[in-house]
């Protein structure tokens, strides 16, 4: 109807402001599940890395404390950037994650 008649005309016969009616023309966002980025650490890599950040030398260590650490054994594993994004995913989990529990219920 707005299409052959305005947006306008269309509102007042509905009944609705325009607001109302490009606020729902809007789209709500992308649906379904967003595709895995191509440089995506491997299952194998990100459980490397947890096993890393969970050992008992790093467990209380931040990720980028790890790398240099790691970088003056001449180990390296992932960039800074993708270690802090494995961690603090992982951290939506229960389980500590550097010796802080991170879903703690604050009263």
């Amino acid at each position: 109807m707005a299409d052959a008649h305005g947006v306008l005309a269309a509102c007042e016969a509905l009944g609705v402001s325009r607001a109302t009616f490009y606020r729902e023309r809007k789209t709500k966002g992308p649906s379904g599940q967003r595709p895995t980025p191509k440089r995506a650490l491997s299952e194998e890599e990100r459980n490397a890395v947890m096993a890393v950040c969970h050992s008992e030398e790093f467990v209380d260590r931040p990720p980028a404390t790890i790398q240099a650490t790691l970088a003056d054994r001449g180990v390296y594993l992932c960039s800074t950037r993708m270690g802090d994004d494995t961690v603090w995913s992982a951290s939506a989990t229960t389980t500590p994650v550097h010796g802080v529990a991170l879903n703690r219920a604050y009263s």
